[in-house]
C-alpha cells in the first residue's frame, strides 16, 4: 500500500517524530498499559497483538518478552516501530515481528481525497460503507491477547482534521468505532482476550477534566463499553465485556491526558464475522 502523498499519513508521522523522546516522561503510562497486558491469565505460548504501536513509548518490550512467545507490533509508520524497537535494543529478537505501513481503517487512501467539492452524503456512505466493510487483517493470524493503544482517538482526530467541519460527521466516526472494536475482537483465538485503551479527556492544571476536544468524541472507556452489548455483530463476537479504571498519561510536558480501557472476552461460540 503506497502512503505517498497522504496528508494523513504525513501528519500521523510528524506525530510520531514529536513524542519519540518521550520515554521518560510516559514512565507511569506505560507501567499502567504494562500491569493491564500482564494481569490477562494467559499460556507460556500465547501471542500478543498491538494496534498503534508506534515509538512504542507505552509498551516495556523487554518485560513482554518475558511473558509472551510473540510480539507484533503494527502501526502505520514503519520507521516509528524500528526506531522503538531499536530504542529498546530488540531490533533482532526473534519474538519481535513488525508490521509496518498497514493502515487498520481501510479508509486512509480515500479519505486523503476528502476536499470541499468532496463533503456530499454520497461520499460520506461511501466512507462509512468502505470502513465497515474493511476485511481486517487475516494475514496476522489469531491472538490470546490484542490490544489497541491510544489508537482510536488518532483516528477519531484524523477525521476531524481532514474533514475541516464543524460538526464531524458522526456517522463515520461511529463505524470507525464499531469497527476497530470488531477487529480487535477477530484477532482473537476463542475466549482470548481484547484491551482497548484510550484516552478520553484533556486534564487541567488543577486537575478539572476538559472534555470539549472533538477529538474525544465517542471514545471514553463508557462509550466503548455499551458498543460491546448494544452492536449487534460484535455483541455475539464477545463476553465479559468491563470497563478498567482511568489513569493519567503525561502525554508531553504540557498536556496530561486522562486515560481508561474496556477489556473483552472473545466468545468461544461465535463464528468469524469480519462486518455487516
Amino acid at each position: 500500500m503506497s502512503f505517498w502523498h497522504n496528508p494523513l499519513i504525513d501528519r500521523q508521522f510528524r506525530l510520531n517524530q514529536s513524542t519519540n523522546s518521550h520515554w521518560n516522561l510516559y514512565d507511569s503510562h506505560r507501567q499502567s498499559v504494562q500491569d493491564l497486558i500482564t494481569s490477562v491469565p494467559h499460556i507460556s505460548s500465547a501471542r500478543l497483538c498491538v494496534l498503534g504501536a508506534g515509538n512504542c513509548n507505552d509498551l516495556d518490550l523487554n518485560r513482554l518478552i518475558r511473558y509472551f512467545s510473540e510480539i507484533h507490533l503494527v502501526d502505520l509508520d514503519s520507521k516509528a516501530l524500528e526506531r522503538g524497537v531499536s530504542q529498546q535494543k530488540l531490533i533482532k529478537h526473534k519474538k519481535i515481528k513488525l508490521h509496518g505501513g498497514i493502515d487498520v481503517t481501510g479508509i486512509f487512501p480515500t479519505l486523503k481525497s476528502w476536499s470541499s467539492s468532496k463533503k456530499t452524503s454520497t461520499f460520506l456512505h461511501h466512507c462509512i460503507r468502505q470502513a465497515l466493510n474493511f476485511t481486517g487483517l487475516p494475514f496476522l493470524g489469531s491472538f490470546e491477547i490484542t490490544i489497541s493503544t491510544c489508537l482510536l482517538t488518532q483516528i477519531i482526530d484524523s477525521i476531524v482534521f481532514i474533514s475541516s467541519l464543524k460538526h464531524p460527521p458522526m456517522e463515520l466516526l461511529q463505524a470507525l468505532r464499531i469497527r476497530h472494536l470488531r477487529l480487535l475482537a477477530e484477532l482473537l483465538v476463542p475466549d482470548g482476550v481484547g484491551l482497548i485503551v484510550t484516552d478520553f479527556s484533556y486534564v487541567k492544571e488543577n486537575n478539572q477534566i476538559a472534555t470539549d476536544s472533538r477529538s474525544f468524541l465517542g471514545v471514553s472507556p463508557e462509550d466503548l463499553y455499551s458498543l460491546t452489548v448494544t452492536d449487534n455483530v460484535l455483541s455475539s463476537m464477545v463476553q465479559k465485556s468491563r470497563i478498567i479504571s482511568p489513569w493519567l498519561w503525561r502525554l508531553n510536558p504540557k498536556c496530561t491526558l486522562k486515560v481508561g480501557a474496556v477489556q473483552f472476552h472473545r466468545n468461544p461460540y461465535s463464528s468469524k464475522i469480519l462486518s455487516v
